[in-house]
């Protein structure tokens, strides 16, 4: 590029100066956005976004590499290819819970297992959660007791955090306090949580500064460019 003849009213300065303007107003501007928010909205993100996490890596586990899927498409072409096993039953719940085929995701919950204690909360608070999409508020007690019979510290934590979200659902539903239920239980999850929101939402943010930085950028040259010529002469 040292090669290329600028026009005279600009010079090399300007154009690095505004390349690195494009570059660090988003990396600074997403950074003081992430720590903006609210301190009690950031601990039921973290909590929501940690569990969301969990159940990737139950995805990856279950079906390696494969992507999990983002959209209507995505998601059939995912149940279209999936085997209807007790194994696959779990997943195939959420992907049908997703597209809001009740009568298929039931279909998947009959074949869920009920072998091992998380296994019982797992299909339990499918069940829930079914019920509460049809308008109906099950109580959360038979849930509760489920969670505390898991002997696996991980898997229990897990159901604890499940049992958050629903109630974070319920008080939604109710326009009450839905941030409580998830910043009860933040402390129990670590350091991890922060991590995921940080970059969740780092990066979103990143990526519209950017562009919008940009765009000005680009502004900024075609009215140097286009008139430079004009105000010299």
């Amino acid at each position: 590029m040292a090669g290329v003849a600028l026009p005279t009213t600009a010079r090399w300065a300007d154009v690095v100066w505004t390349v690195l303007f494009a570059v660090t107003a988003p990396v600074a501007g997403a950074a003081a956005y992430v720590r903006w928010q609210p301190a009690r909205l950031r601990m039921a993100a973290q909590t929501y976004l940690w569990l969301a996490a969990q159940a990737e890596a139950h995805w990856h586990d279950l079906f390696g590499a494969q992507p999990v899927p983002r959209d209507e498409a995505g998601i059939r072409a995912a149940l279209a290819s999936m085997a209807e096993t007790a194994e696959t039953a779990g997943e195939r719940f959420g992907l049908w819970m997703a597209m809001l085929d009740l009568d298929r995701a039931r279909a998947a919950l009959r074949d869920m297992p009920e072998t091992s204690a998380d296994d019982r909360f797992s299909r339990a608070s499918a069940a829930w959660l079914v019920a509460f999409t049809e308008g109906s508020t099950p109580a959360l007690d038979s849930l509760e007791q489920l969670a505390d019979e898991i002997a696996e510290p991980d898997s229990r934590l897990e159901a604890g955090v499940s049992l958050a979200v629903l109630r974070a659902r319920i008080a939604l539903a109710e326009g009450g306090d839905w941030q409580a239920p998830l910043t009860a239980v933040r402390a129990a999850i670590g350091d991890s949580a922060n991590v995921l929101f940080d970059r969740f939402l780092r990066q979103a943010m990143f990526r519209s500064l950017l562009m919008a930085t940009t765009i000005g950028v680009v502004v900024f040259w075609i009215v140097v460019l286009g008139l430079g010529p004009h105000v010299a002469g």
